[in-house]
């Protein structure tokens, strides 16, 4: 039997807050080895500039990345359950994952304006997706790990952790620039971008449902969505 910690900021085990630690600079890995994709942007902008569309089109993903983060919002005002996030988290990675291989078949379809639709929809839906998993793995980190603990995750996290976008950077680089002798084109460099993104979110996917998250013994309520979401701002002014 594990020995439980005796600080009192945390009810689970050394071992289990170990666990939480590597889970959690694992999945920060796997987030940072997808960054140009999930990274909503430059990545997007040069894609669709290639596919021929004008400068307004070009910054559309970028725009709708920025438009639809309020999402995390609403969704941790319809989901405040301790029980539950773990599963949000979980399935939040899941749904990059599906949304990057939306955009990979639609890149591989002879319209264009497939691959359009189905990168604004990333766009719109990864900005839902990275805002709930973050604001959630915090909660957990709050929960799951002493104060001590989380320095040692966000240490592995912000270093070898933060190395990987490096690594994604420098292979994202080398992806796009290579030359297929295919009909495909550049189309097949980003196409295989974002299907290289789909094992990284399951990964990240596992790692979230693997956490050890201690539950109250009394659940918390869903309060009213006016009071909950503009109630601290009208305390705030």
């Amino acid at each position: 039997m594990p020995t439980v910690n005796a600080s009192t900021e945390c009810p689970l085990s050394d071992r289990q807050q170990a666990h939480n630690v590597m889970l959690y600079g694992l999945t920060w890995g796997m987030i940072y080895l997808a960054a140009p994709v999930l990274y909503i942007g430059l990545t997007q902008a040069s894609l669709l500039q290639q596919l021929g569309y004008n400068e307004f089109t070009c910054n559309l993903p970028g725009s709708i990345y920025l438009w639809f983060s309020p999402t995390a919002v609403i969704i941790a005002w319809m989901f405040p359950y301790v029980r539950l996030l773990k599963r949000v988290v979980a399935i939040g990675y899941l749904v990059s994952s599906a949304m990057a291989g939306l955009v990979f078949v639609g890149l591989l379809l002879p319209a264009p304006h497939l691959a359009l639709m189905a990168v604004l929809v990333h766009a719109a839906v990864v900005s839902g997706t990275n805002g709930t998993c973050v604001a959630f793995t915090w909660e957990i980190l709050s929960r799951a790990m002493s104060a001590r603990r989380r320095g040692y995750a966000f240490a592995l996290s912000t270093g070898p952790g933060a190395s990987m976008a490096v690594i994604g950077s420098l292979a994202s680089q080398w992806l796009l620039t290579r030359e297929w002798t295919t009909s495909f084109g550049f189309r097949l460099n980003f196409a295989l971008l974002y299907l290289g993104v789909v094992p990284l979110m399951l990964i990240a996917a596992q790692c979230s449902a693997r956490l050890h998250v201690p539950q109250p013994e009394t659940e918390i309520s869903r309060q009213p969505f006016i009071a909950t979401i503009f109630g601290g701002f009208c305390e705030f002014i």
